[in-house]
């Protein structure tokens, strides 16, 4: 394999492995997002706007009360209808946020429909209530407002409210479970992450010292070949399994020990020739190239 396509390779697994990476990230990110989302935008005004309606339907209950107690004062008595009067536009504007996005499960929609039915129940009492209130100024007998507020109101306020706590407890606990998940997701593909550039550090790590022994190895059979010759020692072993850059080297290397061995061959085979006597023998000089053959034929005079 060549030396290219090696680097070629461990740049993809690099390239690779940011790119998963990355990938898993974005995806990370965007549940996180959702979660963030659904917390901020789905579940925490849902709670608010119970935790208003709660708040607005105690106050109902405490101004009924304080209507009938403080019957004797009118001025008190229209503070009681103003305050009650208040308390429903904040809860009918509440349940119009309740009811402007869909519900996210069906036991939410159960709980807003319970809600929505109790408080309108109530809203039908606080009628009966008032035209008991003003019979009651006109005939002194407020034994049956007391009775209609005690036990049909009072039981219908208390039902609305333990509705609402436990919707609120609901919403609330919908609230922390998103956000344990979302710490969870972060957790978990924060570990994804670690695992995923461990291994593709550890593979890159193996690519990268593979390549260099790969690289180094011929390189160092190569120059020690080379130091050889120079020094006139032709017997090196220039074998190789390789098949990269490295590779072609070493063939050209041992091209470069054969047309030496030939040229010393044919100079001792002349040397012989002319020490016998022989001086019309003569070497072929067409068989080496460049100055090789130049030596060769300069040699056979």
């Amino acid at each position: 394999m060549k030396i290219g396509l090696k680097l070629g390779i461990g740049f993809a697994i690099a390239i690779a492995g940011l790119v998963v990476c990355v990938y898993l990230g974005i995806n990370a990110t965007n549940d996180v997002n959702s979660m963030l989302n659904k917390i901020a935008y789905d579940e925490y005004p849902l709670s608010v706007a119970m935790n208003n309606v709660d708040a607005a339907a105690g106050n109902i209950s405490i101004a009924t009360a304080m209507m009938y107690v403080n019957s004797a004062y009118p001025d008190r008595v229209a503070l009681r209808q103003g305050q009650i009067k208040e308390s429903i536009l904040i809860i009918d504007s509440n349940f119009k946020a309740m009811n402007s996005k869909a519900p996210s499960s069906d036991e939410e929609r159960k709980i807003i429909s319970d809600i929505e039915s109790q408080y309108n129940d109530v809203k039908a009492k606080l009628v009966t209530f008032v035209e008991l209130f003003r019979t009651a100024q006109t005939t002194k007998d407020f034994e049956p407002l007391r009775k209609f507020r005690t036990f049909e109101l009072g039981t219908a306020l208390d039902t609305l409210a333990n509705t609402l706590h436990s919707a609120c407890n609901y919403v609330d606990n919908q609230v922390n479970q998103a956000s344990i998940d979302s710490d969870v997701l972060y957790e978990s593909v924060t570990k994804q992450l670690y695992i995923i550039a461990a291994v593709i550090v550890s593979i890159i790590l193996v690519f990268s010292i593979s390549l260099t022994i790969g690289i180094t190895r011929p390189l160092r059979k190569a120059v020690d070949a080379a130091n050889k010759v120079a020094g006139g020692d032709l017997s090196v072993d220039l074998a190789t399994k390789s098949k990269d850059e490295t590779a072609v080297l070493m063939q050209a290397l041992a091209g470069m020990v054969s047309s030496i061995k030939h040229v010393i061959d044919d100079t001792k085979a002349l040397a012989s020739a002319a020490t016998n006597g022989q001086l019309s023998v003569r070497a072929d000089a067409k068989k080496h190239q460049g100055a090789y053959g130049e030596l060769v034929a300069s040699i056979n005079g």
